[in-house]
C-alpha cells in the first residue's frame, strides 16, 4: 500500500499515521522502516571497535558509527518468518519497560541476551532479548526496491506508530503490506479506499504480482537497449583486440627472422606470440578488475555473480588472445626466415 503523495503540510501524514492504527484494528496491515540507531550503553566503545576492525573501512564510514536498524510489526515477522539463532519465528515486544530487540550474528562477539541500552536522540530504552539466525535477507527500503541487504548487520526492534510525528510520519508510507486472501481481496481494497478516501487520505494498493507486469513492460525496452548495446560494444571490442594482436605480429618480419637467425626454433617463436599476447591483457585486466571492485556496492550486482561475470570475459578474452597466437603463427610460417630476416611481407 503506497501514499504515493506528497504535501508540505505535516498534519496530513499524522492524520495518515491515525488512518493507519484504525486500520490495522481491522485489516492485517504491516508495516516497517529501515534506519539506523545511535546509542548509549556500556558496550558501546567495543561494539564500535567491532565495527572497525570487521568491516571494510568504506562501511565503516558510511555507518558514521551508527547501528543499521530494522524496525517491523509481528504481523510482518511471522510473514516473512525471520527467524532466531534457535530456529524460533521472531516475535518482538516489551520487556520491563524496554523495547526488546533481536540482534545479527555478527554482533554476537560484543554482545549478550540481555544488555541494555538507549538511544540518543529519542532516549527510547532497549533490550536485547534474542540473536538471529545468520544468512538472512531483507529489502533495504521500499517494499519495490530490489537491493538486498543481509540482517546479520542489522538490529530488529517492533515498530510502533505512536512513536511517528510530524514529518518523520513518511518514512514508512512506502513500506506498508496489506496482506490479502485472493477470495477476499477485491472486497477488502475496496473497503479500505473508501475508509481512506472519507479521511482525505490518497492510497494507491498494488498487488506484487500487477506491480511486477507494470515494471516488466515499462522497462523492456530499455533492457532490449542495453542488451543489444552491451553485445556491440563486446564484439567491437573482441574484434579490436583480435585485429591488433594479429597486425603486431604480422608486420613484425625483421624481428621474427633475428629470432630465427639466432636459433629460435618455431615452438620458441610460438610460444613467445603466445606469451607476449597474454601479457597483453595484464594491464587492462588490473583496471577493469580495480573498476569492478569500485563500482561492485553500486551495481545491485551480488559479489559473486560479479566476479563470475568477470571471469567468464577473462576467460573469452583468453581463448581469442590463443587463437589470435595461433593465427599469427600460421601466417608467419609461410614465409621463410630469409625474406622474415629480410623485412619482406604481403
Amino acid at each position: 500500500m503506497n501514499s504515493g503523495y506528497t504535501v508540505p503540510d505535516y498534519h496530513y501524514y499524522e492524520n495518515y499515521r491515525d488512518f493507519l492504527i484504525e486500520l490495522k484494528a481491522t485489516y492485517p496491515i504491516s508495516i516497517y522502516e529501515t534506519t539506523s540507531l545511535n546509542f548509549e550503553g556500556n558496550n558501546r566503545s567495543a561494539l564500535l571497535n567491532h565495527l572497525q576492525q570487521n568491516l571494510s573501512w568504506t562501511d565503516f564510514q558510511q555507518s558514521s558509527s551508527s547501528i543499521p536498524i530494522l524496525k517491523i510489526d509481528n504481523e510482518l515477522l511471522r510473514t516473512v518468518d525471520i527467524r532466531t539463532e534457535n530456529n524460533e519465528v521472531l516475535q518482538l515486544g516489551t520487556r520491563d519497560d524496554r523495547v526488546e530487540v533481536a540482534v545479527g550474528s555478527f554482533y554476537k562477539d560484543v554482545l549478550q541476551i540481555g544488555d541494555t541500552f538507549e538511544d540518543k536522540i529519542t532516549g527510547k530504552k532497549y533490550i536485547i532479548t534474542s540473536f538471529l539466525d545468520t544468512n538472512q535477507e531483507w529489502i533495504s527500503a521500499g517494499i519495490y526496491n530490489s537491493e538486498i541487504i543481509s540482517l546479520d548487520l542489522y538490529f530488529i526492534t517492533s515498530i510502533d506508530l505512536k512513536d511517528y510525528t510530524d514529518f518523520s510520519c513518511m518514512v514508512y508510507t512506502d513500506n506498508i503490506y496489506v496482506s490479502l486472501a485472493p477470495e477476499e481481496a477485491n472486497t477488502k481494497i475496496k473497503e479500505i479506499e473508501n475508509l481512506a478516501k472519507n479521511n482525505d487520505i490518497y492510497i494507491d494498493i498494488v498487488s506484487f504480482k500487477e506491480n511486477e507486469a507494470s515494471n516488466i513492460s515499462e522497462n523492456k525496452t530499455l533492457y532490449n537497449l542495453s542488451f543489444l548495446l552491451s553485445i556491440i560494444m563486446f564484439i567491437t571490442v573482441f574484434v579490436v583486440i583480435g585485429i591488433m594482436a594479429i597486425l603486431s605480429w604480422m608486420f613484425d618480419y625483421h624481428d621474427i627472422g633475428i629470432l630465427y637467425a639466432n636459433g629460435f626454433t618455431d615452438s620458441d617463436i610460438r610460444n613467445i606470440i603466445l606469451h607476449e599476447n597474454l601479457f597483453k591483457m595484464v594491464f587492462p585486466l588490473m583496471l577493469s578488475y580495480g573498476y569492478l571492485l569500485s563500482s561492485m556496492s553500486d551495481s545491485g550486482l551480488d559479489k559473486s555473480y560479479s566476479l563470475l561475470i568477470y571471469g567468464v570475459i577473462i576467460f573469452i578474452y583468453a581463448v581469442e588472445m590463443i587463437l589470435c597466437s595461433y593465427l599469427s603463427y600460421r601466417f608467419i610460417r609461410k614465409y621463410a626466415p630469409i625474406r622474415l630476416l629480410g623485412g619482406e611481407g604481403i
